[in-house]
């Protein structure tokens, strides 16, 4: 069974492989016993007990993130920016097989690990000395048969030995033969999809059987040249391929083409984290299904970012698993759908909606941690959160190709209000000299500026900057400041991408004495 459990959730291979040469040799170990009558305590303990924190010790030599690194993005990137949301900048396969085995030892923290082995330890060393004392009862009366037959020996007959040597043979056999033959077919069918990183491993006789994919990863995190950010890969359709199946649990695109989320997507009930994030210049989002979360009763990470031209936000009706919700960038939208049921969100994330005019009653909202309102957004200006209508400030002037923000004589509640005053976060901040779309790159600001290289000193005009893929875009010429700072830390620290003084002695970059 926990085999079955760890093909199909997509384990690494060499866990797989160690998995099933254990139960390989437990069932040799099983033939000796049934054919000499002796136990082996050592191996059920350590089959028992320590075998499942192999998933753990192959996460920990394997799987690494740069938390010095994230912690200097803490100190230096606006809270509530794209920049400081963690998962974002680990490796998502890591995550998901991290959390899809640590999930399976069903313990959550070290006092459990360390109780749930000693109540194992302690239940093994129980059951050896009560199987003892049964022993020394019947000791006597043994010794008293055995003085009778002490120079016979019964042994099996012939063929009760062939008999149990073919049936543990065959189920030593069989379990590798399923194993094999569950991984070699599932990866021939995700050969074609190279941005499945964790294939569910399954054996299936239908011939028509899709690639059974847990984790899609479709992402160009850095793009060195506009033209490169302009016009990306299309995925659409591989998603859809992957989705058919249904084995989806972790969907992550950015800088691709994705004018649609796939209809397939329904399948993919076991579906826990989606993160769209598009070309905001080249690229439209423009459809998701309005009913594409109605089966994905355990997703607990929606983030999708940059489509202007959504106008629709999918419901939320049922996501009673949802603990993180981000919104951010989608100009076209002007209503946010019910929160009714998300009564397990933690954290909220509203940036640049700029046209939604007022917020979903909160009152679900029992254990909102963290709640972000940042940069434009028109129920800042129009008096719905902060009880007067105040058009001059920045975010709230007009813009070109954009409706004006006009007054609205709705407020939202008091206990809605006391329920955002009650996190931290960051709400309505006045005065934000920030516009995303004149933010947005161009050719001057990162083919000439930069060249697609990093942490390079630019200049646009009269401006200095640093050369950086702020928010997962193209190289570009970032003039916030931010960046620069973050930067500074990173080579002060020793933390982040290894620093080239060629380029970064500007930022401090100095070469060691050996060099």
């Amino acid at each position: 069974m926990n085999l079955k459990v760890y093909l199909s959730e997509g384990f690494p291979l060499p866990l797989i492989y160690f998995y099933v040469t254990l139960l390989a040799i437990n069932w040799m170990i099983s033939l000796y016993r049934f054919q000499r009558r002796t136990i082996d305590e050592n191996f059920d303990l350590f089959f028992a007990v320590f075998a499942p924190f192999v998933m753990l010790a192959y996460a920990y030599f394997n799987f690494h993130l740069d938390r010095g690194a994230f912690a200097a993005r803490v100190q230096t990137i606006t809270p509530g920016s794209f920049g400081r949301i963690a998962r974002l900048f680990g490796d998502p396969i890591e995550i998901a097989v991290f959390r899809i085995g640590f999930q399976n030892l069903q313990l959550l923290t070290g006092e459990a690990i360390a109780i749930k082995c000693f109540l194992n330890v302690l239940g093994l060393y129980k059951w050896n000395h009560i199987i003892a004392y049964l022993i020394r009862l019947n000791h006597q009366e043994r010794q008293r048969e055995l003085s009778f037959r002490s120079k016979q020996k019964k042994y099996h007959s012939r063929k009760y030995i062939w008999v149990g040597f073919v049936v543990f043979t065959c189920c030593a056999a069989s379990t590798i033969g399923y194993a094999w033959r569950a991984v070699s077919q599932s990866t021939a069918n995700c050969a074609p999809y190279p941005q499945c990183g964790v294939i569910s491993y399954q054996w299936s006789w239908d011939k028509h059987f899709t690639c059974p994919c847990v984790v899609y990863v479709d992402r160009d995190m850095a793009p060195k040249t506009f033209a490169q950010w302009m016009d990306p890969l299309d995925t659409v359709d591989s998603l859809a391929q992957v989705a058919k199946s249904g084995y989806l649990q972790t969907v992550q695109i950015i800088n691709r083409r994705v004018t649609e989320l796939p209809e397939a997507l329904k399948h993919c009930h076991k579906l826990l984290h989606l993160h769209v994030e598009t070309n905001p210049v080249s690229v439209d989002l423009h459809y998701i299904p309005v009913d594409l979360f109605s089966n994905m009763k355990k997703i607990r990470f929606i983030r999708i970012a940059r489509a202007l031209a959504l106008q629709t936000y999918p419901s939320l009706s049922g996501l009673s698993e949802l603990s993180t919700l981000s919104v951010s960038d989608l100009r076209g939208l002007q209503e946010l759908p019910s929160f009714d049921d998300l009564n397990r969100l933690s954290s909220l994330y509203i940036v640049n909606a700029a046209h939604v005019r007022q917020l979903p009653s909160l009152h679900a909202l029992i254990n909102l941690k963290s709640f972000y309102l940042t940069l434009r957004n028109e129920m800042c200006c129009n008096g719905f959160l902060t009880g007067t209508c105040d058009l001059t400030d920045f975010q709230c002037k007009p813009r070109v190709n954009e409706p004006d923000v006009t007054c609205l004589a709705d407020r939202i509640s008091s206990t809605d209000l006391h329920r955002i005053t009650s996190t931290i976060g960051q709400v309505c901040t006045r005065n934000a000299q920030v516009d995303l779309i004149e933010l947005n790159p161009n050719v001057n600001t990162t083919d000439v500026a930069c060249g697609g290289v990093k942490y390079r000193e630019c200049y646009v005009g009269e401006r200095r900057g640093i050369c950086c893929n702020s928010r997962m875009q193209v190289i570009n010429c970032d003039f916030n400041g931010e960046y620069e700072k973050l930067r500074r830390l990173e080579i002060k620290r020793g933390v982040g991408d290894l620093c080239d003084p060629d380029i970064e002695a500007w930022l401090g970059c100095r070469r060691s004495a050996s060099s």
